[in-house]
């Protein structure tokens, strides 16, 4: 599955054992400090507003949920191919609008696995230019493509934020 790397926002933030505020805390982690991100968890059916989204996150040996308001995300999108022609949505529930079909065969970047407010698999994808979802039945990932990126991502913690991007276009194009 695709990663991204997030940098926790201004004053630090409380890493929770469930996609909730009232969930117990793991840790606490400073402004600034970079995490691997898992996936994403939307608590919603009807909004993909940052405080009804929840990102799965890594730091050393400490793994939590962190709501999307503090995190500032970088994602390296890995291409995936749809398996038969899905419906492209604003959210990742068929209860959000399509924006359009896919055909089978449609070669898409995705950013991160994303986990519905019902527990379905599904994946954030860029599409026509936007941000939008992709049930996850429909893709395939080449296997090469998954553990080059994670082996990539893993290199890219050693690296300053302000420079996640550039690398992350280098590595895109080369």
């Amino acid at each position: 599955d695709p990663y991204a790397s997030g940098t926790v926002c201004e004053g630090g933030v409380n890493v929770r054992s469930s996609y909730s505020t009232d969930a117990g805390i793991v840790t606490s982690l400073g402004e600034s400090t970079i995490v691997t991100v898992v996936k994403e968890k939307h608590t919603s059916t009807t909004s993909t507003a940052e405080t009804t989204r929840w990102f799965y996150i890594q730091k050393g040996s400490a793994k939590g949920w962190v709501r999307a308001d503090c995190l500032e995300v970088s994602y390296t999108p890995v291409t995936a191919t749809t398996t038969g022609a899905v419906n492209v949505r604003k959210g990742p529930e068929s209860t959000y609008a399509s924006v359009g079909l896919a055909p089978a065969g449609t070669e898409v970047k995705v950013r991160l696995k994303t986990e519905s407010a019902s527990g379905a698999a599904w994946y954030k994808v860029m599409y026509g230019g936007y941000v939008r979802y992709i049930n996850g039945s429909y893709l395939s990932f080449p296997q090469e493509s998954l553990t080059e990126n994670t082996n990539f991502n893993n290199e890219l913690a050693a690296f300053p934020a302000s420079y996640h991007d550039a690398l992350r276009s280098l590595h895109e194009k080369y």
